[in-house]
């Protein structure tokens, strides 16, 4: 093997599937799930752009909540051009101060352009921003290695109406529900391979039988009133 050969092959950011690289032993944050784990290398990155491709509303956010209470304290925690409200009440359960959640909305460029502001800040430590816009090579690049060099991370949601590209990723996933599961997809991550067909079972929406208890409680006094009457 020539000389520049050897020199490629143990450049940090050439992965063999041969081997296990350095950056496959960096500390990872648990998901919640034992199979995205096992599939992850241990977890969630602690750097690095990720991207998910989903639907609105199907759990998407929940989905990184043990990587948003890991890197949001003591740091801020930033949701950009997010599709409704996030609610205080959602905060507290999961035990995030809302005092500590700024929201930013604007142009598509002007989003990109907050979320690398924001990956830059020490004040700052993970990012969401929410597409219905492709990505250009140049800015997915730019939101990569700011994650990277900043030790922070940015998690892009792209709706699937929005044309697939390839960009610059630490990690790339797709997630469909499916009842009261969802099917994550691992298109790509760096230093692992790929993973189709995560079956993951939580229930992001929350549960309405507290309302239908109500409702049936007073059916049944008003009946009894009626009866009475």
């Amino acid at each position: 093997m020539s000389d520049r050969l050897t020199h490629l092959t143990v450049h940090p950011h050439l992965w063999r599937a041969s081997y296990k690289t350095s950056s496959e032993n960096k500390a990872r944050i648990p998901s919640g799930f034992t199979l995205l784990d096992s599939a992850l290398g241990g977890g969630w990155p602690q750097a690095g752009l990720i991207r998910l491709r989903t639907l609105q509303g199907i759990g998407e956010v929940e989905l990184f909540l043990t990587l948003l209470q890991h890197m949001c304290h003591p740091h801020l925690l930033v949701f950009i051009n997010p599709p409704g409200r996030i609610q205080a009440s959602w905060l507290i359960k999961y035990k995030i101060e809302p005092d500590d959640v700024v929201f930013l909305t604007g142009t598509h460029e002007q989003n990109l352009w907050a979320a690398e502001q924001c990956l830059k800040n020490d004040a700052c430590q993970i990012v969401l921003v929410w597409s219905g816009q492709p990505l250009s090579l140049t800015q997915a690049r730019r939101l990569q290695v700011n994650a990277k060099q900043h030790q922070s991370v940015c998690i892009l949601f792209e709706y699937q109406h929005v044309l697939r590209q390839s960009l610059p990723l630490e990690l790339d996933l797709s997630l469909i529900r499916e009842q009261a599961a969802v099917t994550l997809n691992i298109e790509k991550q760096l230093g692992g391979w790929p993973r189709v067909g995560l079956q993951l079972t939580y229930s992001p929406i929350p549960s309405n039988n507290s309302i239908l208890s109500a409702f049936t409680r007073y059916a049944q006094t008003y009946s009894k009133h009626e009866q009475v009457s």
